[in-house]
Order: structure tokens, then C-alpha cells, then sequence
């Protein structure tokens, strides 16, 4: 797993170009577009004792509807307090996947989500992760498999939404 200093991460995240990028489809939005009010929310679980399997991934398109643009250093994302230990996961306007664990040790790569995953003592408790990106809609190749990914029952989602 490639390991990348925090700052390293910001440095990274700070020189993105939101207007170049050739991954975004139509239907995404850079973050200079929006200036909305962002609150954390949860995304249905499967098979949580709340949603079934069914009704979870019934739901998860609409609540992934409702995730708005944001910077992964927004004081909304970097002040998040994961009510488990948890990771924060932002896909960079060119899909690339940013991935900070509880301890701040920051990653990049799709592959590198199992190994951050793994790193938390949850101690019978879903694993929290807050997902984010510079662009909304999740709609990309790479951002469908990082939902891909989490959407289980041990994972508790919780996006950036627009209130």
C-alpha cells in the first residue's frame, strides 16, 4: 500500500483542477459551482436491522442523488467526528481516491480501501466512512466502484448533502 504524508495529501488536493477534468460526466458539478449549506448524513445500511438488503440498495441512488461537491479540506469533511473509528474517502475532480484513516495516515488508490478499512477497531461496530468529492454525482466508473466497495453491512456510508 502506497502511503502519502497528510500533507503531501493537501498539497495534492490544493492543485487539482476543477474545470480540466476529463472524467466528470455531464451531470457532475465542480465545488465552485455550489455555495449551498453541506450537513453529514447517513446513507441506508443493508441488512442494518433498520433497512433490509432490498430496501437499502433500493435507496442508495436517491441518497447519492443528494451528495453536493466538497473540498476534502471544507471544515465540514476535515471537522467531521465519526461516531465509529472511521475513514474519510474523497475522489479528486480527475476520480482520483484520496483515503484518510482515524489516525490521519492518508493514502491514494481504489485498492488501498480494504487496508484503511481494515486498520479500525470497531469492536462489533460498523466501520464508519465519510464519502466525498470534488464533484457531485456519482455517476464515474471510479466513484460506482468505491460505493461499490463499502456498500455493505459492516459500513456505515455518510455523505456530504445539501441541505
Amino acid at each position: 500500500m502506497r502511503k502519502i504524508s497528510l500533507l503531501l495529501l493537501i498539497v495534492a488536493l490544493g492543485c487539482n483542477s476543477h474545470e480540466d477534468s476529463d472524467f466528470a460526466s455531464s451531470s457532475e458539478t465542480s465545488i465552485l459551482e455550489t455555495d449551498r449549506p453541506i450537513s453529514i448524513v447517513a446513507v441506508p445500511r443493508p441488512n442494518s436491522g433498520q433497512f433490509s438488503t432490498d430496501l437499502a440498495t433500493k435507496l442508495l441512488p436517491e441518497f447519492l442523488a443528494k451528495s453536493v461537491a466538497v473540498s476534502a479540506m471544507d471544515n465540514v469533511v476535515t471537522g467531521w467526528k465519526s461516531p465509529t473509528q472511521g475513514i474519510r474517502i474523497h475522489v479528486s475532480a480527475e476520480d482520483t481516491v484520496h483515503i484518510v484513516d482515524y489516525l490521519g495516515v492518508a493514502s491514494v488508490g481504489l485498492g488501498t480501501i480494504p487496508d484503511a478499512l481494515n486498520s479500525t477497531m470497531t469492536l462489533g461496530n460498523e466501520r464508519s466512512v465519510l464519502l466525498t468529492s470534488d464533484t457531485t454525482g456519482w455517476e464515474t466508473p471510479t466513484k460506482q466502484k468505491v460505493v461499490e466497495v463499502l456498500f455493505q453491512p459492516s459500513v456505515q456510508i455518510y455523505i456530504a448533502s445539501g441541505k
